[in-house]
């Protein structure tokens, strides 16, 4: 794609990058939530990052909460999609971007972003995961797991949600598997 003709879909934009050229997927943010076409990607399936030195970078305002260029289910989801986002890569910078879930299905937990990879950057990336009363109900529900994804550095990063309260003793950071060696930094 280019900026004057971009692709269409954030899939099809990581589809098109190769894995190790530090290829750069830029989404298009959106100023206001108006818009049903721009500024919100919506997945209906996990999106797994797994390709190392590919990175990601919203382009919108740098605000530290409610980046318009942004993640999220498909409009009118039934379903939580465990995780929303995977990644596996190592040497990844993902900057400048929110993402969202909140189904709000009961049957299952709301699970964001799961991290095995290592030596991944965020910078002002909104974790925002257990958007719904019910995925913050549930015991297994998680905004990040960082299960054996070590040396990962997080700076100027949401994690979490303030509109929901929480009923379970679930996680906002989960930590499993010699995950070690992750700093977070300014983080919300």
């Amino acid at each position: 794609g280019s900026s004057d003709s971009p692709l269409a879909t954030l899939a099809a934009a990581y589809a098109a990058t190769t894995e190790g050229k530090n290829d750069v997927v830029v989404l298009v943010g959106h100023p206001t939530t108006a818009s049903a076409t721009t500024g919100t990607f919506r997945l209906s399936a996990q999106l797994d990052w797994a390709k190392s030195a590919t990175h990601l970078v919203g382009m919108t305002a740098p605000t530290m909460i409610g980046q318009r260029a942004r993640i999220s289910t498909a409009t009118g989801a039934t379903a939580n999609i465990a995780d929303l986002l995977k990644i596996t890569a190592q040497g990844c910078y993902f900057a400048n971007f929110s993402i969202f879930q909140g189904v709000g299905e009961a049957s299952t937990d709301e699970q964001l972003c799961q991290i095995t990879g290592q030596r991944n950057y965020f910078y002002n990336v909104a974790f925002q995961g257990m958007g719904s009363a019910n995925g913050a109900g549930r015991a297994g529900s998680y905004v990040i797991y960082l299960n054996g994804g070590s040396e990962n550095t997080f700076v100027g990063c949401q994690i979490g949600v303030d509109t929901q309260s929480r009923s379970a003793a679930n996680a906002s950071i989960k930590v499993r598997t010699a995950a070690t060696r992750n700093i977070f930094q300014q983080c919300l």
